[in-house]
């Protein structure tokens, strides 16, 4: 499902089940839409239902590093998302160490076993270290 460049990040204020339906899809593209923390709290909270979603492409919003903690929280309860695609937001070292550390997180032992290691993080510009 392909919903990209319609700029309806305000929409998310009045229909809030929009997102928990999209996330029963198995592919679901909202890129350039201007999503910020309203639409990270709804996906947050419906990605941590562990829906079937295997693929999440939220790349060119304006989800900044508080959005990255709520995502990154969920990601710790998802086994289902493979892929999830964050590019050209405005996250700073902050939230991109935050993501990192919701599939590995190395602190210790216990924190390695609760992290996701079955979602791929696509978070920088092609070519960025």
């Amino acid at each position: 499902f392909h919903l990209e460049e319609c700029n309806f990040g305000s929409m998310f204020s009045t229909a809030p089940e929009f997102i928990p339906a999209l996330l029963n899809l198995e592919i679901v593209s909202l890129q350039a839409n201007g999503l910020g923390s309203h639409a990270a709290s709804l996906i947050s909270n419906s990605l941590a239902t562990n829906p079937r979603i295997e693929s999440l492409l939220l790349d060119d919003n304006v989800f900044n590093d508080d959005d990255a903690v709520l995502i990154a929280q969920s990601l710790k309860c998802n086994t289902n998302l493979v892929c999830l695609h964050l590019r050209g937001n405005d996250f700073t070292e902050v939230g991109i160490k935050t993501f990192y550390r919701s599939i590995f997180d190395d602190q210790s032992l216990d924190t390695i076993h609760d992290s996701n290691h079955t979602c791929e993080l696509m978070l920088l510009a092609e070519g960025q270290p």
